[in-house]
């Protein structure tokens, strides 16, 4: 008895992923209960792009190989360049005899390979050859006749062609498998930018396992469902930026965002500063609309403060974050109005000024100082204190060291005057409801409205935001470029996206321009 090598009787990797055998038939294959067939792609269209195959990418079960050799570039020149000799005789020829019909083609073709061939010459470009192939499954016969005339469909749609392999699927079904064994002879010439558009990763599918429909994905048709606040690994924060040329349609994005996080229980605040359509869609969905309009009586007081529900330090009263937000937007006033920003000293006198009108009727960082009647148990408070105005601010200011320009800047920021639409006692509350939005689109000078937005948003981080630190919530800012020019407000918005997450609250910019957020340091988080 002969002695046998004892390796021979150990399993390979072949042997552990090769099935026990596959039926070769005339235009298919069967293996085990599974029936495919391999077809090759025989004829391209003139000019491809990067995801022009991702519909067929999205059939189904589809394996799908491309074998790409490079053609020697003396070859690929001197064949070019017969080529275009033919071509250029061909069209004189025609010419003379009066044939006009041909020659725009003729002239078409010649230009196509010049510049293929002048590419070539720069080493700007390359040329290969390439075959395609396509192997596609199915349960039974009658589906996969299904699948191989929709695949048939959607390439004819894109004026290319793929053929059955007839009587030869075997070779057909070993070239299109992973072992870079090309055992076809058919090919097409093409050039580097041709195989980049071959390859299959530009049709990626966006969607989470839950939240809300955003849309449909734009190659695959396949809808999108998006949760902002799914967290990592899929996404680190809540928050989102669209950008669009107007009318591309992020306000309706935007609103429909809204209204479908509502039904998830999500609350959200939008602004609105444009025509006042995502008004009318909150209104419709049984929202609150706040109008805020220079004419009307101050709705909310640019001065409130509330008790930060801190989910790390607990409830306390962060008068330091109330300095930064009042200083920026009476820097945002300084550099409008006098064209320059905040000195020094007026830094300095803005915040011993805030500090001081709070400590005038007793308000320290303990939450119970918020209150007439104080407590020991913070869940049956007594009444709030009236809370300082932009009017007690610009008292306290006019007593202090080289204040003397920002108290005379901010005087239309006090009730009566162009700014005067925050200074007195806020009478909207934020309780319960799902959608708000603050209708902002009566007015119309720039300034004035970035001005509004900025006190509204500083307004609804500290009584919306910091109240609710364990319910999501989304906050909806449209026209962000606008913060994003100004240095102070820019800080402003800085400070609210890395804050936000911690709270559950998603900022949500919309834009017109993104170069605005890349100029400035501060606009770039």
């Amino acid at each position: 008895m002969l002695a046998k090598n004892i390796i021979q009787g150990t399993a390979r990797i072949k042997d552990l992923v090769a099935p026990d055998g596959i039926e070769i038939m005339q235009t298919e294959f069967k293996q085990g209960s599974r029936y495919g067939r391999t077809l090759v792609l025989s004829t391209y269209c003139r000019n491809i792009e990067l995801g022009w195959l991702d519909e067929v990418f999205n059939l189904g079960d589809l394996d799908y190989s491309v074998h790409i050799d490079p053609v020697p570039d003396r070859t690929v020149i001197d064949q070019l360049t017969k080529k275009i000799a033919i071509f250029e005789a061909q069209w004189l020829i025609d010419k003379e005899k009066g044939n006009i019909y041909s020659l725009p083609q003729l002239r078409q073709a010649i230009e196509d390979l010049e510049g293929i061939r002048d590419a070539i010459y720069s080493n700007r470009d390359r040329m290969f050859y390439m075959t395609t192939t396509f192997t596609v499954y199915a349960k039974n016969l009658a589906e996969l006749d299904y699948i191989t005339n929709n695949l048939k469909s959607l390439l004819a749609r894109k004026a290319t062609k793929a053929r059955t392999m007839q009587f030869i699927q075997d070779k057909a079904l070993k070239s299109s498998l992973p072992f870079g064994n090309n055992q076809l002879d058919i090919y097409r010439n093409v050039t580097l930018g041709g195989i980049i558009s071959m390859m299959p990763f530009t049709g990626f599918e966006y969607s989470h396992s839950s939240g809300i429909l955003l849309g449909v994905n734009y190659f695959s048709q396949t809808p999108i469902f998006y949760n902002s606040f799914i967290g990592a690994p899929e996404l680190a924060n809540p928050h989102m930026m669209c950008i669009g040329w107007t009318g591309s349609g992020k306000t309706v994005f935007i609103s429909t965002k809204a209204l479908r996080s509502a039904l998830h229980l999500i609350k959200s605040v939008l602004i609105d500063p444009e025509e006042g359509h995502i008004a009318a869609w909150v209104r419709k969905a049984g929202g609150t609309v706040i109008e805020i309009d220079s004419f009307k009586e101050p709705m909310i007081n640019l001065m409130e403060i509330d008790i930060e529900e801190d989910p790390e330090n607990g409830p306390r009263i962060n008068i330091l974050d109330k300095v930064a937000e009042i200083r920026s937007i009476l820097g945002l006033i300084v550099e409008k109005q006098a064209g320059t920003g905040l000195t020094a000293e007026e830094i300095v006198a803005i915040e011993e000024s805030i500090r001081e009108v709070y400590a005038n009727i007793g308000i320290t960082s303990n939450p119970q100082s918020l209150y007439e009647n104080d407590t020991e148990n913070l869940s049956v408070v007594g009444r709030k204190k009236r809370l300082p105005t932009i009017t007690d601010l610009h008292r306290a200011l006019e007593g202090k060291y080289k204040a003397e320009r920002i108290a005379t800047l901010i005087k239309p920021m006090i009730r009566g005057g162009s700014l005067g639409m925050f200074d007195g006692q806020s009478t909207v509350q934020l309780k319960d409801e799902l959608l708000v939005c603050f209708d902002i689109h009566r007015i119309k000078d720039e300034f004035t409205r970035l001005y509004v937005m900025s006190v509204i948003l500083g307004w609804v981080w500290a009584t919306f935001t910091q109240k609710q630190p364990h319910i999501k919530k989304d906050v909806y800012l449209d026209e962000g470029w606008m913060f994003a020019r100004h240095k102070d407000t820019a800080e402003h918005l800085e400070n609210l996206g890395r804050r936000a997450r911690k709270y559950k609250t998603g900022l949500n910019i919309a834009s017109q321009s993104f170069i605005e957020f890349t100029r400035s340091d501060e606009a770039k988080p």
